[in-house]
């Protein structure tokens, strides 16, 4: 009888504190802020091949060439980006009609804590000096909390699509 009593008791004092209201548990999931642009581009690939991008949010940019161009639909290639912000561009193809195609490039900019409201962005693809194609939109930020509302992180996301 001495124990069950200790082992009901022991289990009420275990259970005790995982009933507390005042308790908050956070689960342990990242998320990342940053910002998106999408642009469509209408350049053939041996215009494309050579074309620059720059990427910018607010008054820091980076630039890069595409190694290579993506040759089959579905194909998606990464353009490497140096400079001031950290940004990651992709590019794939994009059929404007049966018989034109070109390229989507979505470009993913990183960013710490300090997004703010009203930010920049935008990105260029220069081809021999002229502008192929370009965007620049400030933004209003989406906050998220994956892990809770009173949980960190918390993220700040934005989207700029121009492929619509």
């Amino acid at each position: 009888m001495r124990i069950g009593y200790f082992a009901v008791s022991l289990l009420f004092l275990l259970l005790l504190p995982s009933c507390s209201t005042k308790s908050n548990t956070c689960t342990l999931v990242a998320c990342q802020s940053g910002a998106t642009v999408k642009l469509l581009v209408n350049l053939p690939p041996d215009e494309m091949l050579h074309a620059t991008v720059v990427a910018c949010r607010n008054d820091a940019c980076s630039t890069g060439t595409p190694a290579s161009v993506p040759s089959a639909d579905g194909d998606k290639l990464l353009v490497r980006l140096q400079g001031g912000v950290t940004v990651v561009a992709y590019i794939s193809t994009h059929v404007f009609t049966p018989t034109l195609m070109g390229y989507e490039l979505d470009s993913v900019f990183s960013i710490e804590d300090d997004a703010k409201d009203g930010d920049v962005y935008s990105v260029t693809v220069q081809n021999g000096g002229a502008s192929a194609a370009s965007a620049k939109e400030p933004v209003t930020y989406t906050a998220s909390t994956p892990n809770g509302v009173n949980c960190p992180p918390a993220c700040h996301n934005a989207t700029i699509d121009k492929t619509l």
